[in-house]
């Protein structure tokens, strides 16, 4: 393999080669000055802007008259037949909407009822699953064990931390 014949090129690599991370990387920054900055075509910036042009932005609804005319035409003939109704027929109407909402509102409180009623429920089989495994573990051979397994943990924790010194290094 011929070897390169720019110096600085060469330095660099002989440096990553020897493992000098610092002076790698400061013959690479030399190396990266050194090189020419580039500029893109003209030619790039004309097709960029071309392709750009194509993406055409969605028409805006409301810069149509005729749009803005039939909304206003609506809204002009919810107006005028708000105002010729009797007052019989809005306290009608707004005595509906108020069922509505407390029928609406008692569906769901029954529902939120449910769901507390539920979620109550499982809390309380966990609870007696836990209690159960704690009457177990009080015995004097399951607590051995626990020791023994928090020794061993113990243990190999102290060893860890006396061979990671060795295996950074």
């Amino acid at each position: 393999m011929a070897r390169n014949p720019h110096p600085p090129v060469r330095e660099w690599l002989d440096a990553e080669r020897a493992g000098h991370a610092e002076e790698a990387d400061r013959r690479f920054r030399a190396v990266a000055a050194a090189l020419p900055r580039l500029e893109p075509s003209a030619g790039f910036a004309d097709a960029v802007m071309a392709r750009a042009g194509l993406a055409l932005p969605r028409p805006d609804l409301w810069a149509s008259w005729w749009i803005r005319g039939a909304i206003a035409t609506a809204m002009l003939s919810v107006g005028a037949l708000a105002v010729s109704l009797p007052a019989a027929a809005w306290f009608d109407a707004l005595l509906a909407s108020v069922q509505r909402v407390a029928w609406g509102v008692g569906q769901l409180s029954a529902g939120a009822s449910a769901w507390v009623g539920g979620v109550l429920a499982l809390w309380a089989g966990l609870a007696q699953a836990a209690a159960a495994v704690g009457r177990l573990m009080a015995g004097p051979g399951p607590l051995m064990l626990l020791a023994l397994n928090f020794a061993v943990a113990v243990a190999a924790f102290c060893a860890l931390r006396r061979l990671m010194p060795l295996q950074e290094n």
